[in-house]
């Protein structure tokens, strides 16, 4: 994760596209279907990569670019753990905003940003 400010997620993130130094807009959220279910029936495994991209390079993010070894053998387990079995063919992306309340969480309980990421401390506004 690549930070603007870095240690803190206030200014943005860089997209991280090679060789973009546009400010980073969307981030990836993976869904993965059970196998014999369809979307309607079961709801499918989500996952989080902590990518980020400009607006020019959202449609350069497709489902095998962040299905790697680790978030596949991550979305197995979980799948495992709820007696089904995930179907990768049928896997899709939907990008959703960087600083979304969804995508905050995700970093929070990853311990990526701290809780109190991006706030003031107590005194250090002062109003005019």
């Amino acid at each position: 994760m690549s930070r603007v400010i870095e240690g803190t997620t206030l200014g943005g993130f860089a997209c991280d596209a090679r060789g973009c130094a546009r400010i980073a807009v969307f981030t990836p959220k993976i869904h993965v279907p059970y196998e014999g279910f369809p979307l309607e029936v079961r709801n499918p495994i989500v996952g989080w990569v902590d990518t980020h991209v400009c607006p020019e390079h959202v449609f350069s993010i497709r489902g095998y670019d962040v299905l790697g070894k680790k978030v596949r053998d991550s979305i197995e387990a979980i799948a495992v753990e709820h007696n089904g079995r995930p179907d990768f063919k049928r896997a899709f992306v939907r990008m959703i905003r960087c600083h979304s309340e969804e995508f905050l969480q995700f970093q929070q309980k990853s311990g990526l940003v701290a809780p109190d990421d991006a706030l003031a401390k107590p005194g250090e506004l002062a109003m005019p």
